[in-house]
């Protein structure tokens, strides 16, 4: 495998606990590394739960985003001044609760290929049930993917991929924000 750089990030459980550590080898131009798997949850002890928690990159208010990737968060703090923090992957992403105090979630959603076992796309999907399990929790919430076309050869994009296409253009306004959390109640 080589030396590489890479990106170290604690993951902790929904208490604030440390879990374990997601790991992302890099070139040294800053692309993921050519490498079996570039990005991974470290193992963690059984005694620790990792569902539910998140890579907390910065402290939330009462309203928080969340995403699956360390990157799409960063690019979602830089676009929007958003607080965010990034699940890891998208079974993670719906099995998310946010800490104590805050009052709304906005998932930046993954735009994935359908495939048999995720017919409307695994980030969307995962996206759309965790938005609804906080809703049942009193929680405002609301989900956004998005709108570009997946090229060909790719899974899926996310924002990370808008942010780099369009810059914070292509973001929505934190009033069309507003709306997404209103609507989906």
């Amino acid at each position: 495998m080589g030396r590489h750089p890479a990106i170290l990030a604690q993951v902790t459980g929904q208490g604030g606990d440390s879990v374990t550590l997601h790991r992302t080898y890099l070139t040294v131009d800053g692309h993921k590394a050519s490498v079996d798997a570039p990005k991974k949850l470290m193992r963690h002890p059984s005694a620790r739960q990792l569902t539910g928690g998140a890579i907390r990159l910065i402290a939330p208010g009462s309203r928080l985003a969340v995403t699956e990737g360390i990157e799409t968060a960063l690019a979602v703090i830089e676009a929007t001044g958003l607080p965010a923090w990034a699940t890891g992957n998208a079974h993670l992403l719906e099995t998310f609760v946010p800490p104590p105090g805050v009052r709304q979630v906005l998932v930046f959603a993954d735009k994935d290929r359908p495939s048999r076992q995720h017919p409307s796309g695994h980030g969307q999907e995962a996206a759309r049930a965790l938005v609804t399990r906080l809703w049942a929790m009193g929680i405002q919430a609301g989900a956004i993917a998005p709108a570009l076309t997946i090229p060909d050869g790719q899974k899926g994009v996310d924002w990370l991929d808008v942010f780099n296409l369009a810059g914070k253009a292509g973001f929505p306004t934190l009033g069309s924000v507003d709306k997404a959390l209103t609507r989906a109640a």
